[in-house]
């Protein structure tokens, strides 16, 4: 299950350790952000950090 923003798609890596948001890469589309995700963890230590997707607030939720 993705998380939801108000922002738009987006792409944030979280430090494992401390649950802090290290970076966000913000995206157009849910394809955008899926390719953008792909691309970090290539070269992301997945022992210490998790890359996540998330996606816009749909109107039903909010």
């Amino acid at each position: 299950m993705k998380a939801t923003n108000p922002e738009g798609w987006k792409v944030n890596v979280t430090e494992d350790a401390t649950g802090e948001v290290v970076e966000s890469i913000p995206a157009g589309s849910e394809r955008d952000a899926e390719r953008i995700q792909r691309g970090v963890e290539i070269n992301m230590n997945h022992n210490e950090f998790t890359c996540t997707v998330v996606g816009p607030v749909s109107e039903s939720a909010a």
